[in-house]
């Protein structure tokens, strides 16, 4: 991730509030607060209990570069997406990006890839060939958003 693009959206983000703030009023928005869960690779604690992993080694170095001070909450993921939906001047990482999100949310830069699988049990022959036809089967999913 650019520090330029960071900067400039951070500022192009802080203007839009209000334009009669002072260089102190602009305080109030650092560090940044940044909400992500724990997710491995991605979101790991390390052995020391320091926030690490793939993304958000890509988040913290983004931030140290621009000379941005930003602060990480590690917490459960319902948690998290609740924060920055009634937050505003947040950040969250990683979400995914789908089409029922897309208005909610200002999408930075794409941190990875991650491919989603259905499994089912190995006795089941059944081939699902659309996701309609998924509304006869009982899925379990993670704690929903």
């Amino acid at each position: 991730m650019n520090c330029q693009v960071i900067k400039i959206l951070l500022v192009a983000a802080l203007f839009h509030c209000s334009c009669a703030l002072s260089a102190q009023d602009f305080q109030q928005f650092f560090p940044v607060p940044i909400y992500s869960e724990i997710w491995p690779p991605f979101q790991e604690k390390n052995q020391q209990g320091e926030l690490t992993g793939l993304a958000t080694e890509q988040v913290k170095s983004a931030f140290e570069r621009a000379s941005v001070p930003y602060e990480i909450f590690p917490m459960r993921w319902a948690r998290a997406l609740n924060f920055v939906k009634l937050n505003p001047n947040t950040l969250i990482y990683t979400i995914s990006r789908t089409r029922e999100r897309e208005k909610h949310f200002h999408w930075i830069a794409k941190l990875g890839r991650v491919d989603v699988k259905l499994l089912g049990l190995a006795e089941h022959k059944d081939t699902i060939s659309a996701p309609k036809e998924l509304v006869n089967y009982v899925i379990a999913l993670k704690r929903a958003e």
